[in-house]
């Protein structure tokens, strides 16, 4: 697959030097402590910071597209900062000019009840699934989705992550989602993980997450059954990475 995103040596306060590769179709994790910069960095790709950066999108400078157009290239969802053009869901759906099917859509993310009540009469959770329909209906190449964990449990992340995946292979989009978790990013097709604007590990997240020494001191938690795992494998009781807890047991 070749690049869709090329980021090459962004100096942005808090990037030195900072360089990141993704390639179409695929699901891109970027995790790291607060105040690392995956949200700057999701902004940036958003348009929201200014267009004089290193970065090119479809081959060309992120500046040479035109903003009018732009939309229909990268979407981006901030689950605090939840804005709507219309009254409720339906009217959002009926406005757009749509190829995906909204019953599929709304069946998905378990909206299809909430279609004609205000977004005013909402909560968090649902509206951020409502603004989450909205851009997968539009169907841009690039979808930004920004701390998920914010506001869903890890479960319920898990179920919209395993909704996003179908999505992303079925209409073969671009999906680069930011987390501090990194037992979301498991997986995915590619893990940067990013500390004081540098990037410190990246590669495949089961690859990745085994690196505990450098994780742990950046402050993130590995998930349980790969640090069990490696732990393990340190002391020659296990040969590989078992995520299963029974499975464990079992090799054990």
């Amino acid at each position: 697959m070749k690049n869709i995103i090329t980021v090459k040596d962004l100096n942005y306060r808090p990037f030195n030097n900072l360089n990141i590769q993704i390639k179409e179709n695929s699901f891109v994790a970027i995790s790291g402590p607060n105040n690392s910069g995956k949200t700057t960095l999701m902004r940036i790709l958003n348009r929201e910071k200014g267009n004089n950066f290193p970065i090119t999108i479809l081959g060309k400078n992120i500046s040479n597209h035109k903003i009018s157009n732009y939309r229909k290239i990268v979407e981006a969802l901030f689950p605090l900062e939840i804005t709507f053009n219309e009254l409720t869901l339906n009217d959002e759906i009926n406005s757009i000019d749509k190829s995906i099917s909204s019953e599929y859509i709304l069946k998905k993310l378990n909206l299809k009840k909430i279609g004609d009540i205000e977004f005013t009469k909402l909560d968090i959770k649902t509206l951020i699934l409502s603004k989450l329909a909205i851009i997968l209906l539009n169907n841009p190449q690039i979808i930004i989705i920004d701390e998920l964990n914010l506001c869903f449990s890890h479960q319920e992340i898990i179920k919209i992550m395993d909704f996003l995946r179908e999505y992303q292979h079925t209409y073969e989009t671009t999906i680069i989602y930011t987390t501090t978790n990194l037992e979301d990013t498991i997986g995915l097709d590619y893990l940067y993980i990013i500390s004081d604007g540098k990037i410190i590990l990246e590669g495949e997240p089961l690859n990745t997450l085994q690196k505990d020494n450098i994780i742990n001191k950046i402050g993130l938690r590995i998930p349980f059954m790969i640090d069990l795992s490696v732990k393990l494998k340190d002391y020659n009781l296990l040969s590989d990475l078992e995520l299963d807890p029974e499975g464990m047991v079992d090799k054990l």
